[in-house]
């Protein structure tokens, strides 16, 4: 009994760990670039996104690659009500980024801007902001990847 049970434990460990199973509070692998810390609730969001979309690698970027992001935010009013509040608002963000690897440093900007209309319930404005902010520091993400792969690439 003590070995049917034996067997049947190890068949399934290895059935688990070949379907590609991973544990629920397993940490990420992180790839081969280190993005360093952004400060500020939008820089926290930018930097979990730039690891996810850098995950896949950069194109002849090896181990050891760090990348150093500095991020720049401005709210903006852009259309009022008759009594004087903001009725639409627009976030933008610009990142300035360096990439060091091997000896060598790749650099450039990029910078997004999301709208939204400002909601007249109270707390809405804060909840509506918090939303333009993390849809741009997904934009800004995607662009920063976009314009290392092209530069590399580039390179080669």
């Amino acid at each position: 009994m003590k070995q049917l049970l034996a067997i049947a434990a190890f068949s399934a460990l290895v059935l688990v760990s070949a379907c590609g199973f991973r544990p629920v509070y397993a940490t990420p692998s992180g790839g081969s670039i280190a993005v360093d810390t952004i400060p500020g609730r939008s820089g926290h969001t930018l930097r979990k996104a730039l690891l996810r979309d850098l995950s896949a690698g950069l194109p002849g970027v090896m181990e050891g690659a760090t990348l150093n992001v500095r991020l720049n935010e401005q709210l903006a009013q852009l259309a009022f009500t008759s009594d004087g509040a903001a009725a639409r608002s627009s976030y933008r963000a610009r990142a300035t980024y360096v990439l060091r690897y091997n000896e060598t440093a790749t650099s450039g900007s990029t910078s997004t801007e999301a709208t939204f209309n400002v909601p007249g319930a109270a707390y809405g404005d804060i909840s509506a902001q918090l939303a333009a902010s993390d849809r741009a520091m997904e934009n800004l993400s995607q662009n920063i990847v976009d314009n290392l792969r092209m530069k590399l690439a580039a390179a080669e």
